[in-house]
């Protein structure tokens, strides 16, 4: 059995996602000064976070799920429009996917949500760091990895989304000391407020998904929010969030 097998194929209600123009928004900037010119995402999905990630050099979206394609590439042309320097590349975790990803000057790998939907992790990240060790660039090499935070609070929701788990920042610290110890290493939590409506909706509610309103209610407070959250993060080192990113970067 190939250590993939196990990759949940349930979408995080994508559709629905999509509306959170503000929360993915806000999600993509905490990460954007870490971004480099050759930008792969694995786990693109239809493309709600792709749409606002940085065309420099190039930019390759992935997905595992063939049924996705072709919304994603709609995604890429409405955002887009024709270029040849975005690729949209079906990737079959159950053999060698690595290859189609070398020799394309990648420096920069971003997941969103997805590591999660992933057994085995540690092996997700071993090849993550493979593909950019066979790709040649003269460039900073970096891991961004965006996932939902704190196990304490794992869910019905979670449960029901086929999320196998959810990290801390010294989790994701062991996996990245297991598979690079050599790389340097910076993680932080993000959306303290997200945290409690996590929470509310999903150990005390006992609700299964993500609803309209519970997207439409964020989307509303985004704004007000966002600046509290990001002096909570930065500047206070707040422990806590709904997720959780690091960024691993080496030579």
């Amino acid at each position: 059995m190939n250590l993939y097998d196990n990759v949940a194929t349930t979408p995080f209600q994508l559709d629905l996602l999509r509306s959170a123009v503000k929360y993915q928004q806000w999600s993509l900037q905490s990460v954007e000064n870490f971004l480099g010119n050759n930008i792969l995402e694995i786990g693109a999905g239809i493309g709600n976070m792709s749409r606002w990630l940085p065309l420099k050099e190039s930019l390759i979206l992935s997905e595992v799920d063939s049924k996705m394609l072709p919304e994603l590439k709609n995604t890429v042309n409405k955002t887009f429009g024709f270029n040849q320097n975005i690729e949209v590349l079906h990737i079959n975790l159950s053999k060698d996917w690595k290859k189609d990803l070398i020799n394309k000057n990648i420096d920069t790998i971003v997941s969103f949500n997805v590591m999660e939907h992933v057994e085995d992790d540690y092996l997700f990240f071993t090849d993550l760091v493979d593909i950019l060790k066979q790709n040649k660039t003269n460039n900073l090499k970096r891991i961004i990895t965006f996932v939902p935070a704190h196990n304490f609070i794992y869910n019905s929701i979670d449960k029901n989304y086929e999320h196998f788990r959810r990290y801390s920042i010294s989790d994701l610290r062991k996996i990245k000391n297991l598979v690079i110890p050599q790389a340097d290493f910076f993680a932080r939590y993000f959306n303290s407020f997200g945290l409690i409506g996590w929470f509310l909706h999903g150990n005390i509610l006992k609700k299964k998904e993500v609803t309209r309103s519970m997207v439409n209610s964020f989307e509303a407070i985004c704004p007000i929010i966002k600046p509290i959250d990001n002096f909570l993060q930065t500047k206070l080192k707040c422990p806590f969030g709904q997720s959780v990113f690091s960024v691993v970067s080496f030579k």
